[in-house]
């Protein structure tokens, strides 16, 4: 079976949690625009690695956030 780890961006996307099945992987965190307007650090919380970590031990894949990449 493979997993699929779904993200929320924002408020807005967080209103269709309640369409996720139950036990399914899913994540909310603020929307990186908000932080921008605030001109504060987006905080992921870490969930990028959760879901890399959740990704490569159910379905041996990974995605390259490219985290460390200036813009």
């Amino acid at each position: 079976m493979a997993f699929t780890p779904i993200l929320f961006l924002g408020k807005d996307a967080s209103k269709y949690e309640k369409y996720v099945a139950p036990f399914t992987w899913h994540f909310t965190l603020s929307h990186p625009a908000s932080a921008s307007y605030k001109q504060t650090e987006w905080d992921t919380e870490g969930t990028f690695t959760k879901i890399n970590k959740i990704l490569k031990e159910n379905n041996n894949l990974q995605i390259d956030w490219m985290l460390d990449t200036p813009f």
